[in-house]
């Protein structure tokens, strides 16, 4: 089956035109997501993987690693159902193994599944410093931004409560009182400029990791 190629109009979108998108937020929704889904692919990785590599020539060792090989494609259809529904990217959210037969036949053939491999690959070593890369740098990007902007009100703020005739913010404690208000400004317009800069980022972040999960789902 082959899918139509990823819909990136969205990238097209002047600077601050990104404002108007839902698909801009339902993006940044989709990075934050990332986080704590890439965390969980890791922890379940690690040590189900090695717990069933540990005990494999016990039955128990058996089920338990057929019992992980079986769900690693499943949890990466569950994240292309994620992506599918925030980031619109087209791809297959259903898993249908490639073998048949019986329980042993299933369990030697699906090892041949590529999917499983690219699932295992995924889950150790793209899936967590991918999500924690993007967590941070959002994190770190819209707080910047959101504080910027909001420096000329803290300060206003800051001037009716306290009755400070200096206009200043506290970020600018050392400056002369004209070249605080200079700065307080700047500051306000850098965060107008980062805040759809940011989102910008985040459209594309989203996409990179559509391509990603739909390769190795189609793989």
């Amino acid at each position: 089956m082959t899918y139509d190629k990823i819909d990136d109009s969205i990238l097209d979108a002047s600077f601050f035109e990104v404002f108007k998108y839902p698909r801009t937020y339902a993006n940044l929704l989709y990075l934050f997501l990332l986080f704590p889904l890439s965390l969980f692919y890791f922890i379940w990785a690690v040590t189900v993987g090695s717990v069933s590599l540990g005990l494999i020539f016990t039955i128990v060792g058996f089920f338990l690693l057929y019992a992980f090989l079986w769900s690693l494609p499943r949890l990466m259809y569950g994240m292309g159902y994620l992506t599918k529904i925030l980031v619109g990217v087209d791809m297959p959210v259903s898993y249908k193994p490639h073998v048949e037969g019986g329980f042993f036949t299933k369990a030697f053939n699906a090892l041949k599944d590529r999917r499983i491999a690219t699932a295992l690959i995924y889950s150790l070593f793209i899936a967590l410093p991918f999500g924690t890369f993007v967590f941070s740098l959002m994190i770190s990007l819209l707080s910047t931004a959101l504080a910027l902007i909001a420096s000329p009100f803290a300060a206003l703020i800051n001037w009716l409560i306290v009755g400070n005739p200096v206009w200043f913010s506290e970020a600018f404690w050392w400056a002369p009182q004209g070249v605080a208000i200079v700065l307080t400004i700047v500051a306000f317009i850098a965060g107008l400029v980062l805040l759809p800069a940011t989102l910008h980022i985040s459209n594309r972040l989203a996409i990179l990791h559509a391509k990603v999960i739909r390769w190795s789902l189609t793989r």
